[in-house]
């Protein structure tokens, strides 16, 4: 790809920046034309309504075999039996 010498290898951290200049490449596409149509405040009220209205917990609760304690993170990392 342009911009990236041939023996660098690609971190993990680096994936999702080297997704979108592929995706603009292959597709010529880019998410710019988008952008007014999404001000920054408006898709961050929109996320908190929709999390502001219920328990956090009973979210977390509803997600399968998860036990919201610290007991079960430990167990899970093996650091209790």
């Amino acid at each position: 790809m342009e911009g990236m010498r041939s023996n660098e290898a690609v971190m993990y951290w680096d994936t999702a920046f080297w997704t979108e200049r592929l995706r603009e490449q292959k597709f010529d596409y880019t998410d710019d034309p988008l952008r007014p149509y999404f001000p920054l405040p408006r898709v961050l009220d929109g996320l908190f309504s929709l999390g502001g209205s219920r328990d956090p917990l009973d979210i977390y609760r509803e997600f399968p075999g998860r036990e919201p304690s610290t007991e079960a993170l430990l167990r899970h990392n093996g650091l209790l039996g």
